[in-house]
């Protein structure tokens, strides 16, 4: 049996990820941007969308749900 895989590097760069879009939308879900190339981002990416935080188009575009903006605006308090 494979051992269980750490999620916290992945839920760590994702919360980054997810705080990098919510700063450059000024917290407005849905509003897309033009993230670079996220595929040096992968598991973040991955972890992000799973939890329902972001939307992905290709591999640069990316947009917060409104899940994701609540969460980067609740963890800045």
């Amino acid at each position: 049996m494979p051992d269980p895989v750490d999620e916290r590097p992945q839920q760590q760069d994702a919360c980054k990820l997810v705080h990098a879009l919510y700063t450059a939308t000024e917290g407005r879900p849905m509003d897309w941007r033009v993230m670079g190339d996220l595929a040096d981002k992968r598991a973040a990416v991955a972890y992000a969308v799973e939890q329902g935080w972001i939307v992905v188009e290709g591999e640069s575009r990316a947009c917060l749900t409104a899940k994701g903006a609540t969460l980067a605006r609740q963890s800045q308090l």
